[in-house]
């Protein structure tokens, strides 16, 4: 199992380096935008349209928290979730974008039980993402932009929750809404507004979510393009928060789920040419307010990358 982990984690980092070659050679130049790295954005062009997008994103989780405040965990446990979605936009129209999100999963959980360390972990393909966006407003002025757009979209089922650590929820999941761009010159702001609402499965419904995002970026270099092939290097700070209802099973309220988390996000991203960005992002909780006992995050990180087509 443990040379099987190992081979998943290899077989994504070629995939990844793979792409990047692959679009670098073949593919010629066209002109594109910047954009934040986890939170939505209004502009559907660009790199948010057209594009094949994917990134590697690690996930930490060695705390045990007790309505937010950090306790001593007998069982000493330790969680890393390895995710590489690939990630498909495709621009309909200048107005409307699909997406779809296709994730490939490793999920490693140790524990100790009895005084012996215990490890279990899974791989495989994680629950199936699509949405739609549609930017309804649009005011255009020198050297800026405001842009608003909604936003559905549905979780399916793909992922086999039946294994030990879970791949996917086993519900239908339903989302909408509401997205703002502004960009001024070298600086932009990004907000989103996101509600899910899970379905139930296996006689527990996981409780409905909140999802709000804000994100500041700035591009530090160049102060002005000379040509669009001209190298972008920006800045990004984003505030990544989601608000969890508690759980339910047969009416009766599941203990020790929901609460608010909200993650300080800073990142840098580089726009190597008129279709290639790489970019990087790090995830450190500011508030983990989780109801009862539960898992904490202790941090996020990913490196990723999109080419436009």
């Amino acid at each position: 199992m443990k040379h099987l982990r190992q081979s998943v984690r290899i077989s994504a980092l070629v995939f990844i380096a793979f792409l990047l070659w692959v679009t670098q050679v073949l593919l010629a130049p066209s002109v594109s935008r910047a954009l934040p790295i986890e939170t939505d954005t209004a502009l559907t062009v660009g790199f948010e349209s057209n594009v094949v997008r994917s990134f590697a994103r690690v996930i930490r989780k060695s705390s045990l928290l007790q309505d937010g405040d950090e306790i001593s965990d007998p069982e000493d446990r330790e969680v890393t979730v390895y995710s590489t979605p690939l990630v498909i936009p495709l621009r309909i129209s200048p107005n409307f974008v699909i997406t779809g999100i296709f994730p490939i999963l490793v999920i490693d959980e140790e524990r100790t039980v009895l005084g012996q360390r215990v490890e279990n972990s899974s791989s495989g393909i994680g629950d199936l993402q699509f949405s739609v966006k549609h930017a309804f407003y649009r005011k255009d002025a020198l050297k800026r932009t405001t842009r608003l757009a909604w936003t559905a979209g549905i979780k399916l089922p793909t992922g086999d929750e039946t294994e030990t650590p879970a791949l996917g929820s086993g519900s239908v999941d339903y989302m909408i809404g509401g997205i703002l761009t502004h960009i001024v010159d070298r600086f932009a702001v990004h907000a989103d507004l996101k509600y899910k609402v899970n379905t139930e499965a296996n006689g527990v419904r996981a409780g409905n979510t909140l999802k709000h995002d804000l994100a500041f970026e700035y591009r530090v270099w160049p102060a002005r393009f000379q040509s669009m092939s001209d190298k972008t290097y920006n800045l990004i700070l984003e505030l990544n928060g989601n608000y969890a209802e508690s759980s339910n099973n047969g009416g009766s309220t599941v203990a020790n789920t929901g609460g608010e988390t909200l993650f300080l996000s800073p990142g840098i991203q580089l726009v190597a040419t008129p279709r290639l960005i790489i970019e990087a992002l790090f995830q450190y909780p500011i508030v983990q307010e989780l109801r009862g006992t539960q898992p904490g995050v202790d941090y996020t990180a990913s490196l990723g990358f999109r080419y436009s087509f």
